[in-house]
């Protein structure tokens, strides 16, 4: 079991180990490489199966990092991310992580009605 959790507290309930692990790795991808708060957050997410952005002390680093995630779960989406992850090779594996991808989207972008404050 994964946790996916945005700054407003919101849980996204359509993750697993698998899923999280490979969008970490498309993260990572697209965070700079001077991003150390940033990359050393990624890291601590994938150790503790869990990106929690609701519990990021520094508010600027949750913020980067949910709008990293939303870039990369819509390119996912879109087709522009270049899925290379041996797990990919299985078309059931890359089917699940693309409608996982979809559903993140639809989550980020209309929030849940009756939801945490922002």
């Amino acid at each position: 079991m994964a946790v996916i959790t945005l700054r407003n507290g919101a849980l996204f309930e359509h993750v697993n180990n698998f899923i999280l692990r490979e969008l970490l790795d498309l993260m990572r991808d697209e965070l700079l490489p001077d991003d150390g708060e940033g990359l050393y957050v990624v890291d601590q997410a994938e150790w503790v199966t869990g990106l929690m952005l609701d519990n990021i002390e520094n508010p600027a680093v949750a913020e980067r990092l949910e709008k990293v995630m939303l870039r990369v779960a819509h390119a996912v989406v879109d087709g522009r991310a270049p899925l290379t992850s041996p797990s990919f090779r299985y078309p059931e594996n890359r089917k699940m992580f693309v409608d996982s991808m979809r559903m993140l989207v639809r989550f980020m972008v209309h929030p849940v009605e009756g939801g945490p404050p922002s």
